[in-house]
């Protein structure tokens, strides 16, 4: 019964990620957002165990643990940058959006794993998750234009 459900769960994330391409936006794969609700609906029953049980302190914890889950599904949905012409606007998970000039951009460093970082002269500007669909295709462009 397990394996016929993780083969399930494999199958449809492979879907997912076949049929999103990339186009003007660098975004997260969409099953970030489902695995975190995954988990903070798995909480939330934790939760209604504990106030079966009446445990004050596990109450807390568990309502604490599904709010801050469902804030990392904001955020991820947050997290994206979009390319119109020679213009970028960034999204980070947390901090305020921005508009770059690809003229702007003096330099970016990308980390293994990680993603790459976009600098404006020498402050740090926004880093793009190597996890997102056209993460690939947006480093190229950068490689392209940035000197």
């Amino acid at each position: 019964m397990k394996n016929s459900f993780a083969v399930w769960v494999s199958e449809l994330l492979k879907e997912m990620t076949e049929e999103e391409k990339f186009t003007n936006t660098v975004y997260l794969l969409s099953y970030y957002p489902i695995v975190f609700h995954i988990c903070a609906a798995a909480f939330a029953v934790i939760e209604l165990i504990a106030i079966l049980a009446g445990n004050l302190v596990c109450i807390i914890f568990f309502a604490v643990c599904v709010l801050l889950t469902e804030f990392c599904v904001w955020m991820c949905r947050r997290h994206k940058v979009v390319i119109e012409g020679d213009v970028l606007h960034l999204t980070p998970m947390i901090g305020r959006s921005r508009t770059v000039r690809f003229s702007d951009l003096t330099s970016f460093k990308e980390i293994p794993k990680i993603g790459v970082k976009l600098y404006v002269r020498t402050k740090k500007v926004c880093t793009v998750s190597c996890d997102c669909v056209g993460y690939k295709e947006f480093l190229q462009m950068l490689k392209n234009r940035v000197i």
